[in-house]
């Protein structure tokens, strides 16, 4: 059994958060000197960030970058339990959506799967989304008690730098 800590934040507390950090955002495109149409730019920016936060809804936070860039150690450490897999080599090759929830849980590319405990969801979701083994497109994981507060869904995805294009796909579609 792991030891995992207990954060509760209502999706409303995160996103009303967000919102300071967008706000904050506008200010400066207002006071930093910008031209007048990158301060436009900007401003029309921060207004589609605006409209995209809904407090009724989890924020989704997607780590993007190169591929062997530590973006799956990150998150694990982030969360406090490693569940995510990483490797010498090319490792993520599924987007994987992780969240709090009340049991563990697992689903891939859509479909629930059965788990028992932690280290067998765990090496699922290595097995999965691992690049050697192909062809899974997204996992969504449910895990109980973390550190992940609740209304905030963090995303792992394959690196940007691959020469698979599957996998560049998979990290662009995540952003929009």
């Amino acid at each position: 059994s792991r030891d995992h800590r207990s954060v509760s934040a209502a999706p409303v507390e995160i996103t009303t958060a967000v919102v300071a950090v967008v706000d904050g955002l506008d200010r400066l495109a207002s006071v930093s000197g910008l031209p007048t149409d990158a301060a436009a730019a900007a401003h029309q920016t921060v207004g589609g960030l605006r409209r995209r936060l809904d407090p009724e809804r989890p924020l989704h936070i997607a780590i993007i970058g190169e591929k062997k860039a530590g973006k799956s150690t990150f998150l694990n450490a982030l969360l406090g339990v490693e569940v995510l897999g990483s490797a010498a080599r090319e490792y993520t090759a599924a987007t994987t959506l992780i969240q709090s929830a009340p049991a563990l849980s697992l689903a891939v590319d859509g479909e629930p799967r059965p788990v028992v405990d932690l280290d067998g969801l765990a090496a699922a979701v290595r097995a999965l989304a691992d690049a050697a083994t192909g062809g899974v497109e997204r996992l969504d994981v449910g895990l109980p008690n973390t550190t992940l507060p609740e209304g905030l869904v963090l995303i792992d995805t394959p690196g940007l730098n691959t020469s698979l294009e599957s996998h560049r796909r998979r990290t662009w579609a995540t952003v929009e």
